[in-house]
C-alpha cells in the first residue's frame, strides 16, 4: 500500500515547478501593428464636374447620339497595365455619364452610355444619327528620387539578442520615392454609327502633371549569432521585393481630377447644333450609299 504522504509531496512538487516556470518564462512584448500609408482614392476612382448645364433643356433638336465611354486601353497607354487599369476604368465610366448629361442639356436624345463600341446593338446603331466615342491616351514618366526605411518605433536595435520563437520584433517597411509626370491627349470623336466612319474629331493635348509618389515594400530581418548570449541577434533590416502598396497610379488619378472638368467644359463649347445637323445629313448620305 502506497504512503499517502507521497501524493502530497507530488502535488506540491508539481505546483513548485509550475510557479518556477512562470517566474522564468519571459513575457511576450506587445508590438503595435505598423500602419502603411493609405490612398486618398481607396473608395474608388470616380469623378464629377460642376458644370453650368441648362436646367430645362431646349426643344428637342431631333438628333440622337449614341454615347460610348472613353476608350482608355489605347495601345502603349499606361492605362492598359494592371496597376493603372482601375484608374482608367473609373475615369471612363464617370466621363460617359457626364457626356450624356452635356448632350441632353443641349436638347439632344442620347442612347447609352455604352462600355465600348462593340456593346452598341444593331437596333441602337440604326436609330442613332451619330456615335460619340472618345479616347484617352496617358503615359507616365517615373523618376526615382531616393528611398527610406519606416518603422513604428518598436523595432529591435542592431546587436540586440532575439530569442527565436518567443516573439517577433517590431515591423519595418521600406519606401522608394519617385517623381511622376503624367502626359497625354484626349479625343472627342463623332462616328457614323453603322460604318464607324469618323465624321468629327476634336483633339486636346493634356497639360503635363507632376507629383510625388512612392512604393512601399516589406522588410526582411537580418540576423547573426550573438556570442555572449548564445542566441541569434538582430542585425537590421533590408528591403525585400514584396511590394505592399504602389501609389504611382494615384498620381494619374489626381491628374484626371484636374483634367476632368476642363474636358467636359471643352465639350460644351464644341457642341454646335447647326454643325451636328449637317453631320446628320452626311450620315443619311453614307447610309444610302452603303445601303444600310
Amino acid at each position: 500500500m502506497q504512503n499517502p504522504s507521497w501524493h502530497v509531496h507530488a502535488f506540491f512538487g508539481a505546483v513548485a515547478l509550475f510557479v518556477l516556470a512562470c517566474a522564468t518564462t519571459p513575457e511576450r512584448p506587445e508590438y503595435p501593428q505598423v500602419s502603411l500609408p493609405t490612398s486618398a482614392w481607396s473608395q474608388g476612382y470616380t469623378y464629377s464636374a460642376n458644370l453650368a448645364l441648362a436646367e430645362s433643356p431646349p426643344v428637342s433638336e431631333q438628333i440622337t447620339i449614341a454615347v460610348v465611354n472613353p476608350e482608355y486601353r489605347v495601345e502603349e497607354s499606361v492605362l492598359r497595365l494592371d496597376a493603372y487599369r482601375p484608374v482608367g476604368r473609373g475615369f471612363s465610366a464617370s466621363m460617359g455619364v457626364d457626356i450624356d448629361k452635356v448632350l441632353i442639356s443641349k436638347g439632344m436624345t442620347t442612347k447609352g452610355p455604352y462600355p465600348d463600341l462593340q456593346e452598341i446593338t444593331y437596333g441602337d446603331k440604326k436609330a442613332s444619327d451619330l456615335t460619340l466615342a472618345p479616347q484617352v491616351f496617358i503615359t507616365v514618366n517615373v523618376k526615382p528620387v531616393g528611398g527610406r526605411a519606416l518603422t513604428d518605433g518598436t523595432t529591435s536595435q542592431p546587436g540586440q539578442p532575439v530569442r527565436m520563437g518567443e516573439y517577433e520584433p517590431g515591423k519595418v517597411w521600406f519606401v522608394k520615392d519617385y517623381e511622376v509626370t503624367v502626359r497625354g491627349w484626349f479625343v472627342f470623336a463623332m462616328h457614323e454609327p453603322m460604318s464607324s466612319e469618323k465624321m468629327w474629331v476634336k483633339r486636346i493635348e493634356l497639360e503635363d502633371y507632376t507629383a510625388s509618389a512612392m512604393e512601399c515594400f516589406d522588410g526582411d530581418e537580418q540576423q547573426y549569432y550573438h556570442q555572449e548570449s548564445g542566441t541569434m541577434a538582430h542585425a537590421g533590416w533590408t528591403c525585400s521585393n514584396r511590394l505592399l502598396r504602389d501609389f504611382k497610379p494615384d498620381v494619374v488619378a489626381d491628374a484626371f481630377k484636374k483634367y476632368y472638368p476642363i474636358l467636359l467644359q471643352k465639350l460644351l463649347t464644341y457642341i454646335d447644333i447647326e454643325e451636328l445637323k449637317e453631320l446628320k445629313k452626311k450620315t443619311a448620305e453614307i447610309r444610302e450609299l452603303k445601303r444600310y
